[in-house]
């Protein structure tokens, strides 16, 4: 684990998920070496992957914005807050006010402009409100539309509750991260009536392989050892 540490924080990352992760390391690890040093550094960096329209996507300066980048610089923006690092308010107020934007009339929501909503991308949409609507301390009327987006996000995943531990489905296990992600931010503890905690565990014990991996079916065939 400590040669893994040293790694992580000797490698040159300049992608928004790269950062994100790294960050959300940094946090839940307090004796990563350099720790303060490098979580500055990462979230300096991470900032300038933002558009100006709010969202973020690879790299520096963009000019359009995906919500799969977005959702992990959110996390990862959450995580440069705990260990102390200022993120400006203009920030948050840009991701939040384009996920009000970007969501779609059914509440779902979709990778970018025009795509349909997918659960992965809902449960992503839902997480990066929370975080904004927290790190803005938000009040009053404001602080009901973020609430609304939030119910209308969750109303379309109930709506569609099969799909959402179905493991057929274009990145399932991503999606199962997400779920976990909102529904902890949410206070969510069911999805229709179903304990999401429950049926996530039990769909991915059904996915380990002999050795310990996992594999999603989806992707690489359900015949692939690990």
């Amino acid at each position: 684990f400590a040669k893994a540490a040293e790694s992580l924080v000797a490698a040159t990352i300049t992608d928004t998920y790269g950062l994100s992760l790294r960050l959300m390391v940094a946090a839940r690890v307090p004796n990563l070496p350099d720790r303060e040093r490098t979580a500055h550094r990462d979230t300096v960096r991470l900032l300038t992957n933002q558009a100006d329209s709010g969202g973020f996507s690879y790299r520096a300066e963009p000019t359009h914005w995906d919500l799969s980048n977005t959702q992990y610089a959110a996390l990862g923006l959450r995580a440069a807050a705990y260990l102390g690092e200022e993120i400006p308010e203009d920030a948050w107020e840009r991701l939040g006010g384009a996920m009000l934007e970007h969501q779609r009339i059914d509440g779902g929501f979709g990778s970018s402009g025009g795509g349909t909503s997918t659960v992965s991308m809902t449960v992503a949409g839902i997480a990066v409100v929370e975080i904004c609507r927290r790190q803005l301390q938000l009040t009053d009327q404001r602080d009901r539309s973020y609430a609304r987006s939030v119910e209308r996000g969750w109303r379309w995943l109930r709506n569609r509750r099969a799909r959402v531990f179905d493991l057929n489905r274009w990145h399932a296990l991503y999606a199962f991260y997400g779920v976990e992600r909102a529904a902890v931010l949410s206070g969510v503890e069911e999805i229709g009536n179903l304990d999401w905690f429950e049926a996530g565990a039990e769909a991915l014990l059904g996915l380990q392989q002999r050795r310990g991996g996992f594999v999603n079916p989806h992707n690489h065939g359900k015949g692939r050892k690990l």
